[in-house]
């Protein structure tokens, strides 16, 4: 009796679900914005599935992650530049609200994720359903912050009643971005507005951004009933 191949985990199954939903979107000859995350490490191995390595597809990876994926799939990977728009960005997400706010950042490459995404053309965001929330604030917020001075940035984060906790990695050393920066992952009151606190934030000496990703998604794919649903408005949320 032949064994049954392994059943992936829901949640990995809805991943793969939605990077076929978005490699779709993909053009030949496309400069494409590559998130970072295992959503989009499935998304880069659908494209890789379909040839897209060689329809002169580029990449603008938003991570050093990223980027090492995106070779080993045979794509060429270049630096943001004038030259270097990209036509589509596709990324995952750590949360989103009904007003299609996001947060994101819980790998570390926040930064790098907005800059790539605000240059782009279009962005696509991808969600499976344990990542939809009525409210943003059950994943904690991260705040990417400078080196220097970073516990005073911290003290100046707690006046905003929040909850702060310093990013360690897998050693017990302060995790350290691509950018060389550190992050605080930050648990900020129920009642706060996150599109105030995103500019609240940007006022405080040694925050360089943070994960709240306000007014960014133009098409976010999400799952619903077995069935992948593309969204690209507030009136059309169903959660």
């Amino acid at each position: 009796m032949e064994s049954e191949m392994p059943q992936l985990p829901r949640k990995d199954e809805q991943k793969k679900m939605l990077a076929r939903a978005a490699a779709d979107l993909v053009e030949p000859g496309m400069m494409l914005g590559l998130g970072t995350g295992s959503t989009v490490d499935f998304f880069i191995t659908e494209l890789s599935q379909r040839n897209f390595s060689g329809s002169g597809l580029t990449i603008v990876p938003t991570s050093r992650a990223s980027a090492g994926k995106a070779e080993e799939c045979g794509f060429k990977v270049v630096s943001p530049s004038a030259s270097a728009v990209p036509d589509l960005t596709v990324d995952g997400a750590d949360e989103v609200s009904r007003d299609l706010s996001m947060t994101k950042g819980g790998g570390g490459a926040l930064l790098w994720e907005k800059i790539v995404a605000r240059a782009s053309q279009r962005r696509v965001y991808l969600a499976d359903d344990t990542k939809l929330v009525a409210r943003l604030g059950k994943f904690p917020l991260p705040v990417e912050v400078t080196p220097f001075g970073h516990v005073y940035t911290a003290i100046l984060l707690r006046k905003f009643r929040a909850a702060t906790r310093l990013r360690i990695d897998a050693s017990g050393e302060p995790f350290e971005t691509d950018s060389g920066n550190l992050i605080y992952d930050c648990n900020f009151p129920a009642d706060a507005d996150p599109a105030k606190l995103d500019v609240d934030l940007s006022s405080v000496p040694g925050v360089v951004t943070s994960g709240l990703f306000i007014g960014f998604i133009d098409i976010l794919l999400t799952v619903a009933d077995g069935q992948t649903v593309p969204v690209s408005d507030p009136s059309d949320v169903f959660w």
